[in-house]
């Protein structure tokens, strides 16, 4: 976005004459990857909070967090070996 209002394409500001900007380096390229990864795992965070505070107002059972898989087997869920109509 800055290249452009550099290189004198973006709004006409009269600096034709001025050289393209550089390509980003790799640690440049890796420091926006950082960033962008920690605003993605903010973002998510965020999303927790939101459905563990909606978990909480609504009158459902608690869930048990201390299950383990033998425990889940246990229960007998359905096995889809198999569907009865492929699609």
């Amino acid at each position: 976005m800055s290249r452009n209002l550099r290189s004198g394409r973006g709004r006409g500001s009269g600096n034709e004459d001025l050289p393209p900007l550089p390509p980003p380096t790799p640690t440049d390229l890796l420091a926006m990857l950082v960033e962008g990864q920690r605003g993605l795992g903010d973002a998510m965070c965020t999303m927790a909070q939101h459905q563990a505070h909606g978990r909480n107002q609504c009158q459902g059972p608690e869930l048990n967090q201390y299950s383990d898989f033998k425990e889940f087997q246990d229960t007998k869920p359905p096995i889809f070996k198999e569907a009865e109509e492929p699609l």
